[in-house]
């Protein structure tokens, strides 16, 4: 029996060097994965918020873009924290941005799908 998918929202998995950062109150935390509703972040020392608190902060993506977000924690684990974002959350077309940045980036350049509106080379 296949076990069912319970996510709402794609799930971006970072690698290590594109991983986008959160500025808080409990300092910066390293992503590990997002959606456009959740986050989850690497706790390395940091406070550790407990849960159903709020957070708010800066998400900035490895491209520089910088996106406000605000949400409750809804997990926490010995090395990760899980949020839960508050509407709009992160925008879907940043979502796709970053998921074709890190397509782009782990293809060499001659395998990168052009878009149809990209002028030709």
């Amino acid at each position: 029996m296949s076990q069912l998918n319970r996510r709402e929202f794609q799930r971006i998995d970072y690698p290590d060097a594109l991983r986008p950062r959160l500025w808080s109150s409990y300092g910066c935390l390293e992503v590990l994965d997002c959606s456009e509703r959740g986050l989850r972040c690497r706790l390395a020392g940091q406070d550790v918020p407990g849960p159903d608190t709020e957070v708010e902060g800066r998400l900035r993506f490895a491209g520089g873009r910088d996106v406000h977000v605000a949400g409750r924690v809804v997990r926490v684990r010995e090395d990760a924290v899980a949020l839960d974002l508050a509407a709009p959350g992160i925008p879907f077309q940043v979502i796709l941005q970053e998921q074709l940045q890190l397509r782009r980036s782990a293809l060499p350049p001659e395998e990168i799908p052009r878009l149809p509106w990209r002028p030709p080379d």
